[in-house]
């Protein structure tokens, strides 16, 4: 299979191109990127030869690896898959719905595209005979792996989820806790580290609460696996504990076993805390199921599995998610025509957006930082109502807010300008799929 990648310059475009060198059946047919010769120099170092830089579609045969800035000419590269990781809304929509229109096979790795344009793309592809499929190496297509995993061994699955992108590390000796280089001191935290208890759960999070603010990538993702499966959010800001792995099953059961969930059937997400030297959950994922057979679970227990304090549910994860090394397992995969799980899209939930401040008429919402963080809004994962107005927290990137908007509202689509927005169009049109 030869395939084409857009946006080569973040981490998942990187480890995806170094990976490549290792794998004899995939071929890199054309690469896109804001500046050519820096992708250039990059292929250069990373061992690739029979480079050319494309500014026309002119020469875009078997010969060379093309690079070009204008990732309209993807579609004249001779690639029957395109990899899309810019991570830029707009972009990617129309990356994806370009490739699909000219045969392309389309594995998307912008979350924030498919929170937006999921729906609209994967019915496009269906429509088209092609593939639209999310990539292993992150957390949505990780999870939903699992999810049909478990599944296919007919457990009952109560919980589904990730841990947030970094872990927060506690020191015993000095009763501080560090996320990311910033440490806090905490008198007395250690009984409740130690205490696995539901009240003591909750108590973790009020202490660390500057370390636990709702992070959008967490929210995105989760509307991804919302999206083509039946686990939606408890609440729509989750319940998002700070938790031990050996405490995942207590913590994600329901509130009649002691636990946080009003009922089963959830996706929530939780802050990893560890000592220094225990092993990292790694921004991994996991399911709760229910322990139907006593005696099994209590075997499964002394192997070390994870059981809750009552037995009555086990938590099964994946602790990893390996960016570009992982996502040739699907590109692999898709060029051996192996069986890939990919369930249908279809707007079940909306990541959402609240205002997080007093927004003016006239402001340009942009997104920026590495978790692509819009800083007047927090996100929220809202269940589909019919007829609904609500705008997806990654279509305002880029986008003039066009009346005053209050500290608290939930932002529509009608807050906004989006007359030249792709992105907005294929919202709109998974929204009317949805009511059919």
């Amino acid at each position: 299979m030869r395939i084409a990648l857009v946006g080569a310059g973040g981490g998942f475009g990187y480890s995806l191109l170094s990976q490549l060198r290792n794998v004899p059946d995939i071929d890199l047919a054309a690469v896109c990127d804001l500046n050519a010769i820096e992708l250039r120099d990059l292929l250069s170092e990373l061992g690739y030869n029979n480079i050319t830089i494309n500014y026309s579609e002119q020469g875009m045969d078997e010969s060379s690896i093309h690079i070009v800035e204008d990732y309209h000419l993807i579609q004249y590269s001779n690639a029957a898959l395109v990899v899309e990781a810019t991570g830029n809304p707009e972009v990617s929509t129309e990356v994806a719905e370009m490739a699909i229109k000219t045969g392309k096979n389309v594995l998307l790795v912008s979350k924030e595209a498919d929170s937006v344009s999921g729906a609209y793309l994967d019915k496009l592809a269906r429509d088209n005979g092609v593939r639209y499929i999310l990539s292993n190496g992150d957390q949505p297509k990780n999870l939903l792996d699992l999810i049909s995993l478990v599944s296919f061994w007919g457990l009952e699955i109560v919980a589904v989820g990730k841990s947030s992108e970094y872990d927060l590390i506690y020191d015993a000796e000095s009763e501080s806790v560090t996320c990311q280089g910033v440490s806090i001191k905490i008198p007395g935290f250690t009984k409740l580290f130690n205490d696995s208890s539901i009240s003591s759960i909750r108590k973790r999070k009020s202490i660390l609460g500057s370390f636990c603010i709702p992070a959008p990538p967490d929210y995105c993702e989760m509307s991804l696996v919302a999206n083509r499966s039946e686990y939606l959010p408890d609440t729509p800001t989750f319940h998002s504990p700070v938790l031990r792995i050996n405490e995942i099953a207590d913590a994600f059961s329901p509130e009649e076993d002691g636990g946080l969930l009003s009922h089963s059937g959830c996706v929530d997400v939780f802050y990893h805390i560890r000592e220094k030297n225990e092993a990292s959950f790694a921004g991994g994922e996991f399911v709760v199921v229910r322990c139907c057979d006593q005696k099994i679970w209590d075997m499964l227990k002394e192997k070390g599995h994870v059981i809750s304090h009552n037995g009555k549910y086990a938590a099964i994860y994946h602790p990893y998610h390996l960016l570009g090394l992982e996502a040739i397992g699907t590109i692999r995969r898709l060029a051996k025509n192996i069986s890939e799980n990919v369930p249908e899209c279809q707007i079940n939930t909306i990541c959402a957006a609240r205002a997080a401040k007093d927004i003016r008429k006239g402001t340009l919402l942009k997104m920026g930082g590495h978790h692509h963080v819009i800083t007047e809004a927090l996100p929220e994962l809202v269940t589909y109502l019919p007829n609904t107005r609500v705008a997806p927290y990654y279509l305002l990137s880029g986008k003039k807010v066009n009346k005053d908007i209050r500290k608290g509202e939930i932002i529509t689509v009608d807050d906004i300008e989006t007359d030249e927005s792709k992105a907005f169009h294929a919202y709109l049109q998974g929204l009317e799929w949805r009511l059919i």
